[in-house]
C-alpha cells in the first residue's frame, strides 16, 4: 500500500491581481490588505488495500456425563475406589491451521467437603484413554486433581474432524482417616486455544 501526497504552499495575490500559476490554476481574489496563503494538495499515485482473511477457528468441548460419584467402600477391601461412571471429554476443533495448538485442562474449586469436613482433592486421580477420533499430535493425559494449578487432560494441534474423545476414569484413594459424610466439589474443565 502506498500513497504520495504533495502540498504546495504559495501566497494569495493582492486584490485585483490575477496571476496564473505554473499549474494553470487561477488564485482566488482577496480584499486589499488581506494576507492569506493558498494551499493546494495534489495526490499522485493510488491506494490499494488487500487482506487475506480466514474464519476464526472454533473449539468445542462436550462433557458427558456432567457428574460422577464414588461408592462407599471399606479401606481394608478397597484401597482405591473407582467412580460409578467414566467421563467422556469430546473436543472438536474446526477452521484451524495444522500448527494451531489447543488443550483441555481441569481445576478443582477446592478439596472435597462435607459439612466442615474435608478430603484433599489430590486424593482424586484419573486415567485417560482415547476412545474415538483422531487429530494431529493429540494425546489424552492421566493425572491428579489440583485446586491450585490446572491439570492438562488433552492436547493437540489442528482440526479434529468430527472430534476426538478421551474417556477419563476417576479414582479416589481410600483411607480410614476419612470421616463419614457426603463429600463433593466442583471441577472446572476448560478447552482453550492460545
Amino acid at each position: 500500500m502506498s500513497a504520495k501526497a504533495t502540498c504546495l504552499l504559495g501566497p494569495v495575490f493582492a486584490a485585483g491581481d490575477a496571476h496564473q500559476t505554473a499549474a494553470g490554476d487561477r488564485p482566488a481574489y482577496v480584499h486589499a490588505g488581506a494576507r492569506a496563503w493558498r494551499i493546494a494538495v495534489v495526490v499522485a499515485g493510488g491506494l490499494a488495500i488487500a487482506a487475506n482473511l480466514r474464519a476464526a477457528p472454533t473449539l468445542t468441548l462436550i462433557i458427558t456425563p456432567s457428574s460422577t460419584s464414588f461408592p462407599d467402600a471399606s479401606p481394608t477391601s478397597a484401597a482405591v475406589i473407582a467412580a460409578n461412571a467414566s467421563v467422556q471429554l469430546t473436543v472438536r476443533m474446526t477452521g484451524a491451521q495444522a500448527s494451531d495448538t489447543w488443550h483441555v485442562s481441569q481445576l478443582a474449586s477446592g478439596d472435597l467437603i462435607s459439612a466442615g469436613l474435608s478430603i484433599g482433592i489430590e486424593n482424586v486421580t484419573w486415567t485417560s484413554t482415547r476412545t474415538s477420533g483422531s487429530c494431529n499430535n493429540c494425546s489424552c493425559q492421566s493425572g491428579t486433581s489440583s485446586k491450585t494449578a490446572p491439570a492438562l487432560t488433552i492436547q493437540g494441534a489442528g482440526n479434529t474432524g468430527s472430534g476426538v474423545t478421551c474417556t477419563q476414569s476417576y479414582n479416589l484413594a481410600n483411607s480410614w482417616t476419612y470421616k463419614p459424610g457426603a463429600y463433593s466439589q466442583m471441577v472446572t474443565i476448560t478447552a482453550s486455544a492460545p
